[in-house]
């Protein structure tokens, strides 16, 4: 019997350990909560076809962090790898007029030293391409992958220069729970799009390459 709870205990504690610590949770008026009870994982509207059909289309991310989903996402989706450029630390004035980027935000620690940037420097990219998108040169599609844990003061400094540069965004839901990209997309005058997890993108990147 000691055995058995042993075994559970330890089931237990390692179930606990992997679901993982935020390091830059968004905090919470748990007793008045903000609802946001659009929809989700709706694919994005036909005005969308083809948005980044036959363009140059950069993958970059403002914080330095889960681009790499949304790459994954493009491969299930069926884009082929010779249709972007996934470029990291991309800066707006080295990318062309005409294309479309797509700009990844949300910020990790990790990231940020790996790549030997700051939130400061990754702020001030999001804002550059902000004013890029403003002045109609390039296309920006804002993604926010990460849920809770890329939200915060790490993240959401740049998520709210990122989001005036956005024609589109799609976010997975649980890095709304504030609803701060409701907000910033009303702001922006960019439509919206929630999803239950990054994977239920798919249909709508298809949509986006004429797929």
């Amino acid at each position: 019997m000691k055995k058995i709870l042993l075994v559970l205990l330890l089931i237990f504690t390692f179930a606990f350990a992997s679901c993982g610590k935020n390091d830059d949770p968004v905090k919470k008026d748990d007793e008045n909560p903000v609802v946001d009870d659009r929809k989700t994982d709706d694919t994005i509207a036909d005005t969308y076809k083809d948005l980044a059909k036959g363009k140059k289309v950069y993958v970059t991310t403002c914080g330095q962090a889960d681009d790499d989903i949304v790459v994954s996402v493009l491969s299930v989706a069926g884009v082929e790898d010779s249709a972007y450029s996934q470029v990291k630390t991309l800066k707006a004035a080295d990318v062309e007029n005409g294309a479309v980027v797509f700009l990844v935000v949300g910020s990790s620690s990790k990231g940020l030293g790996s790549a030997g940037v700051d939130v400061t420097s990754e702020t001030k990219r999001a804002t550059d391409f902000a004013t890029k998108a403003k002045a109609g040169d390039i296309t920006v599609v804002v993604f926010h992958v990460g849920g809770s844990a890329r939200r915060g003061s790490l993240s959401d400094p740049v998520i709210r220069e990122a989001m005036p540069a956005a024609k589109l965004a799609l976010v997975v839901e649980g890095g709304n729970s504030d609803s701060l990209f409701t907000t910033l997309a009303a702001s922006a005058n960019a439509d919206l799009y929630l999803y239950s997890k990054a994977a239920k993108m798919v249909n709508s990147i298809k949509v986006l390459f004429g797929l």
